[in-house]
């Protein structure tokens, strides 16, 4: 995958972060800002299919929720 598209990917979960941020009123922007480049990075050019990953800074929950959900998964906010 190229870097722009890493860069664009990042790009957008990073506004569909904030814009999740304002509807639920409720979640620690910086923390889950910190976090988007590093899951990107994680779930698109490192982790395999079968690999696991648990979160253990629930302050960057926004953005990995809406990450699972755009890859499939059902995670609820």
């Amino acid at each position: 995958m190229s870097y722009l598209h890493l860069v664009d990917q990042a790009r957008t979960l990073r506004q569909d972060t904030f814009m999740a941020f304002v509807e639920h009123g409720e979640a620690h922007l910086g923390g889950s800002f910190s976090m988007i480049e590093l899951l990107i990075a994680l779930f698109e050019e490192i982790m395999e299919e079968d690999d696991k990953f648990i979160l253990s800074k629930a302050h960057a929950a926004f953005p990995f929720y809406l990450l699972l959900k755009n890859r499939g998964y059902k995670p609820k906010i």
